[in-house]
């Protein structure tokens, strides 16, 4: 017999823009209303356990409603990424620092002329709008360089989706797939696969074994798994699943008529 789920509600007097999970241990959440933006910090235990109204472990002020975030997660540290959506485009980075029994949340940097974040990992974000250009591009938040992987905009626009490894970065774009490897302090285009349909959402999963990448299109699902043999440093993608559900409606349609 399953368990009755827990049912804890967070009364809130700003509209909630974005929430995140952070090691079943902490819940983010911002919200914003006409005249300010706030990042609440809640535990989760004390969420669950809590018999009177739950209090927020912490709270930061923030300059502008957050439209999006990234959260990188690691042993001792947790990093996460807040695009907002202010005068001009911004992206804040943010830590949660935990020590002697009391949390806290840490402004670390602003970067100001980037948006569309697309991952966070170490000291890199994955973007895909810099200084008004649509350019998948790698941001280091801690000195504000920055590495465009394409030399220009051009029509498959920025990245829908990216994927960041240890020397390599996977990016969805609107036609195409792309796998982009480090050489020489600049990222080179490694290998391409190039999609029938026009991609409207993409996402990455990763697990101890695999890396995949499903794409939504106007042709249904698509599934990839990229391979990655770091001795011989091939990296290549695969497509291993399709669904088509337009496509058997269309021709159950088909049939149906021929019937009649």
């Amino acid at each position: 017999m399953s368990e009755t789920p827990v049912v804890v509600p967070l009364t809130q007097k700003r509209s909630i823009t974005w929430v995140q999970l952070v090691r079943s241990e902490w819940l983010l959440v911002a919200s914003s209303d006409a005249g300010t933006s706030v990042i609440t910090l809640w535990s989760i235990p004390h969420l669950l356990s809590a018999c009177d109204t739950p209090v927020p472990l912490a709270e930061a002020f923030l300059s502008a409603p957050v439209k999006t975030g990234c959260i990188d997660a690691q042993a001792n540290t947790v990093i996460f990424a807040l695009e907002l959506l202010g005068r001009i485009d911004s992206i804040e980075i943010l830590s949660i620092v935990d020590d002697n029994d009391s949390s806290r949340i840490c402004r670390l940097q602003t970067l100001d002329n980037i948006a569309h974040i697309r991952f966070l990992k170490d000291e890199c974000i994955g973007v895909s709008l810099v200084n008004n250009l649509n350019i998948p591009s790698i941001v280091n938040w801690r000195d504000g360089s920055v590495k465009n992987l394409r030399p220009r905009p051009d029509l498959e626009g920025g990245a829908i989706a990216m994927h960041m490894g240890e020397d390599w970065v996977a990016v969805v774009r609107a036609r195409v797939i792309e796998i982009y490897v480090l050489q020489d302090h600049k990222y080179q285009c490694w290998s391409t696969r190039g999609l029938n349909y026009s991609t409207t959402s993409a996402f990455f999963h990763v697990s101890e074994s695999s890396l995949r990448v499903c794409v939504t299109c106007t042709a249904g699902v698509l599934v990839f798994e990229v391979d990655n043999d770091l001795e011989s440093r091939s990296i290549s993608l695969h497509q291993i699943w399709h669904h088509q559900p337009e496509l058997e409606k269309l021709e159950f349609t088909s049939l149906a008529t021929q019937a009649g």
